[in-house]
């Protein structure tokens, strides 16, 4: 039996990003939104955005802990009780540099996988 090895996670994630990186030149539609967004938000002194996405996560965080401590003691059942406007109030204060990002990265995935079928198949 051979011991594992503690880098595999990183090898495999690195093969990950690599490959992704090749999809994406290869599509060859010039897609890079999220430069774009980060390019926009630049214009925004980065110690405030850095604080905006740690009060949201906190905020998020300690809502969730509240809430399940909550339901531990037997209030709230199911997901009657739940802190939304946490959750959204946490969302809009991470969202510059932690959900939108992350939402145009999908969003250029799946455009891009959809622009480079439509490409394979008019060839």
């Amino acid at each position: 039996m051979t011991p594992a090895n503690p880098f595999a996670a990183y090898k495999t994630y690195a093969r990950m990003q690599r490959f992704l990186a090749k999809g994406s030149r290869k599509m060859g539609s010039g897609l890079n939104w999220v430069d774009g967004w980060n390019r926009l938000i630049a214009v925004v002194p980065s110690n405030v955005l850095t604080f905006m996405t740690v009060v949201g996560v906190v905020i998020l965080v300690i809502s969730v802990v509240v809430w399940l401590w909550q339901r531990r003691k037997g209030g709230g059942a199911g997901m009657q009780g739940f802190p939304w406007i946490a959750v959204v109030l946490a969302g809009a204060l991470a969202g510059p540099q932690l959900v939108i990002p992350a939402i145009i990265g999908v969003l250029q995935f799946i455009v891009g996988f959809i622009i480079t079928i439509v490409n394979s198949v008019v060839r």
